[in-house]
């Protein structure tokens, strides 16, 4: 899952995974060409995770 597609997942812009991946709250992901990033499960988890915890 790239970062757009993990972005429309939880219900946050692309921007937001950026930064929360810089502040260390997302696991990075990995780059597989200069201008693409996907995501792994654990990821795609914490990602969820966060946004329950911003809902409740």
């Amino acid at each position: 899952m790239n970062r757009s597609q993990l972005a429309r997942h939880i219900g946050v812009d692309r921007v937001t995974i950026y930064n929360w991946e810089r502040a260390g709250m997302l696991p990075a992901g990995e780059r597989i060409s200069p201008r693409r990033t996907i995501f792994s499960p654990a990821a795609i988890i914490a990602a969820e995770t966060l946004m329950q915890g911003a809902r409740a």
